[in-house]
């Protein structure tokens, strides 16, 4: 099963590589020491993987990087939230099976 390179961001470089995207970018915010992240990677990298032509999937870490989970209200862990064009158009709040991530992904690739 193939899987998606997923980069890491920071609170300096988020607004460049996101807001300022030119492709629309799911963001899964997250954190080490959170079960609930661990137990989802796999599902976000496969799922991530089959959309890589048309979004990019990045991740943060809330615990390195709380100004960036502070501005976008990010209070549970994971967080799943899609940009296009600068501006937030969906969210997902906590575990999320792969249908849901396939989802957000479809809504994005348009």
């Amino acid at each position: 099963m193939a899987t998606a390179t997923i980069d890491e961001l920071s609170d300096a470089n988020f607004d460049t590589e996101v807001l300022k995207a030119d492709r629309p970018t799911l963001v899964e915010f997250w954190a080490p020491w959170s079960s609930a992240c661990e137990r989802a990677e796999a599902g976000l990298e496969a799922v991530a993987a089959d959309f890589e032509e048309t979004v990019r999937t990045v991740r943060i870490n809330v615990d390195d990087n709380p100004q960036t989970a502070s501005n976008f209200s990010v209070t549970n862990l994971p967080s799943y939230v899609l940009f296009a064009d600068g501006q937030t158009v969906a969210r997902v709040t906590g575990s999320a099976s792969k249908r849901t991530l396939r989802q957000l992904f479809e809504q994005a690739a348009g």
